[in-house]
């Protein structure tokens, strides 16, 4: 089905990184706490990359059957961009983890250290977020450093995305939608209708600066029993017969409900 809202413009980005392998993924994605760090500027002419090398596919076959099976080989992918603030964390990052300040210059280790850990990257379009997260990866140095007068500098690196003993998926990557709403509520809730008459339901989405916003209209709006009530795609109730029903509001990961009585009079 064609879906025009689920369509991404990469407008603003971030790359989020934990030093602990494994890390949860923070409620608030666009401002995790400690000790989540932001990556800061990357370039914005190669924002992000999703590469993958391997996963060829070869025929094998006998004699009689040239054709018998496939077999394919293992599938390594990496994340891709360049980081544009020349400071310490981003050293660490590229030259290696090992590296250290010594007064004001970056001492390059000789046989660097790969940095590990939790890789988040938020794609913001708008007021709804891609959310993409990797509980294991390694990053490095990707390519050579180039210096273009009329570019801004960068520091090309590469998250390798590893996997983790007894989970069968390397990372995670959410549909488009809003991914910093913390609580959903449903208004009135516990509304009593006429038979043939309405009743407007609203509702509400609270986010972690405990601001609050009216996604009425983007919920997903459902009944537990269309005989009893039904309901529009606008919160909108209609009493059909007397009862009770179940009215279900669904928005990005978060529901609440109505619980609606229907009266003859």
């Amino acid at each position: 089905m064609l879906d025009d809202d689920a369509t991404v413009v990469p407008a603003i980005g971030h790359f989020f990184f934990n030093p602990a392998k494994g890390a949860a993924k923070p409620a608030n994605v666009l401002a995790p706490p400690a000790p989540w760090i932001d990556f800061g500027h990357t370039a914005l002419e190669d924002p992000f990359g999703l590469t993958s090398e391997g996963g060829e596919t070869t025929t094998l076959g006998t004699w009689q059957n040239k054709s018998l099976r496939n077999v394919t080989s293992p599938r390594v992918r990496a994340v891709t961009f360049v980081a544009q603030q020349w400071d310490e964390q981003s050293y660490k990052l590229y030259f290696g983890a090992n590296g250290a300040m010594s007064g004001r210059y970056f001492r390059v280790p000789v046989n660097p250290v790969e940095t590990t850990g939790t890789l988040m990257v938020v794609v913001e379009d708008g007021i709804e977020q891609l959310g993409m997260y990797f509980p294991n990866v390694s990053i490095a140095q990707a390519d050579d450093i180039e210096f273009n007068a009329e570019e801004l500098a960068g520091l090309p690196l590469r998250a390798t995305i590893l996997g983790t003993s007894g989970q069968n998926w390397p990372f995670e990557i959410s549909p488009k939608g809003d991914l910093l709403a913390q609580t959903l509520e449903v208004t009135p809730a516990a509304p009593s209708v006429v038979i043939g008459a309405t009743s407007q339901l609203a509702a509400t989405a609270t986010y972690p600066d405990t601001a609050t916003r009216n996604v009425t209209a983007a919920a997903a709006w459902s009944t537990s029993n269309p005989a009893i009530a039904t309901v529009s795609a606008a919160g909108l109730v209609t009493g059909v017969a007397a009862g009770t029903a179940t009215i279900t509001a669904t928005y990005a990961t978060l529901t609440d409900t109505a619980a609606v009585t229907v009266t003859v009079s």
